[in-house]
């Protein structure tokens, strides 16, 4: 069983070559990723303030996880709509995210 067992953690399908590291909290919760958060919370806010609609939409899709169905439903926006902004807020962000 213990033999079956390693065989199946070693196989490329199970994620064989990836290394396993144990989930702690100074993983999640590292302060090299406090000025990446800023920095995007930052971003976001001044997205808001140009385009609230984008800023909410980037909420839905990213922080939320909605598809783009659900987003559609709930906004009363067309899906095609929803995508043409979420393409416009994602370059907007960017080249914001870039500026810093």
């Amino acid at each position: 069983i213990l033999i079956e067992r390693a065989r199946r953690r070693a196989q490329l399908k199970n994620g064989g070559n990836l290394n396993r590291t144990e989930l702690t909290d100074s993983i999640i919760i590292s302060p090299e990723m406090d000025d990446e958060i800023l920095q995007v919370h930052d971003a976001l806010e001044d997205l808001e303030r140009d385009d609230p609609e984008s800023a909410e939409l980037v909420k839905m899709r990213y922080f939320a996880g909605m598809t783009w169905e659900e987003v559609s439903l709930a906004t009363g926006i067309p899906d095609r709509t929803v995508r043409r902004r979420w393409t416009y807020a994602k370059a907007w962000l960017k080249v914001r995210l870039a500026e810093n």
